[in-house]
């Protein structure tokens, strides 16, 4: 407990005491088999570094605890270790190339390979998460205003059935493909690439310019706007809606 003390008055602090607080945790983490409340303090440490910006600090946050969490003889924090380390990976991935693979809805393989040459979305989200459904706003939008120009959005889904999100999909249809995975066993946020981009939030945002280097890993709301303008264009303005009474063509 002194520890969730000591990271609470390092965020009143600032960014400096924070880095401290964090190898605090670190040295904690490291001590014997981690449990459920080591996991939350490498967590909180790893977000915390995020949320500053000091995304170096922060990757190399994730490496290290996700070493210590894999020692745990737990196997559900074991396997966070590796959920860790891919947090690390997607830290890391702004001017890299993004790999992605896996099923469509249709049972087909995805072409990751066709998608060069196109500025592309890769969204990691689930139907029982409001913000992902607030966040498909966006996107939709984005989508009717820049897919003749080029641009694409891939889903990631992170629903633990696949039944909610053809549920979903027929009241509320999608323009645009998704991934789900085959394996029973990596579903939900154990998707596989969920676990090898260690996403442990949703929505997460990635995204991919024409030459297949990420351009941004927090591409929401207006972060997705001036990244698309900046890319491809000022979007152009949508229709004014009718006044009432007035005929439409």
């Amino acid at each position: 407990f002194l520890l969730q003390f000591r990271m609470r008055d390092a965020m009143m602090a600032g960014p400096e005491d924070i880095v401290k607080a964090v190898d605090e945790v670190k040295a904690f983490v490291a001590e014997g088999s981690p449990g459920g409340t080591e996991v939350g303090l490498a967590v909180n440490a790893t977000r915390l570094l995020e949320m500053i910006g000091n995304t170096k600090a922060a990757a190399d946050a994730y490496r290290q605890f996700g070493a210590a969490l894999a020692k745990s003889t737990e196997p559900q924090i074991a396997r966070l270790g590796a959920k860790f380390d891919g947090a690390a990976r997607r830290l890391e991935l702004v001017g890299k190339p993004m790999e992605l693979k896996g099923a469509l809805l249709d049972g087909t393989q995805l072409d990751w390979a066709a998608y060069r040459g196109k500025v592309v979305l890769v969204q990691f989200w689930a139907t029982w998460c409001a913000p992902c459904r607030r966040e498909l706003v966006t996107v939709k939008r984005n989508y009717d205003r820049y897919h003749a120009r080029g641009f694409e959005v891939i889903g990631v889904n992170c629903d633990d059935e696949r039944a909610d999100l053809d549920e979903y999909l027929k009241e509320n249809p999608l323009p645009w493909p998704n991934l789900f995975s085959t394996d029973p066993e990596h579903r939900g946020m154990d998707n596989p690439m969920a676990d090898y981009y260690g996403v442990l939030g949703i929505p997460t945002l990635i995204l991919v310019g024409k030459d297949g280097n990420v351009v941004s890993i927090e591409a929401r709301g207006q972060v997705l706007d001036e990244q698309l303008e900046r890319l491809l264009g000022p979007a152009e303005p949508a229709p004014a809606a009718p006044k009432p009474g007035e005929k439409t063509s």
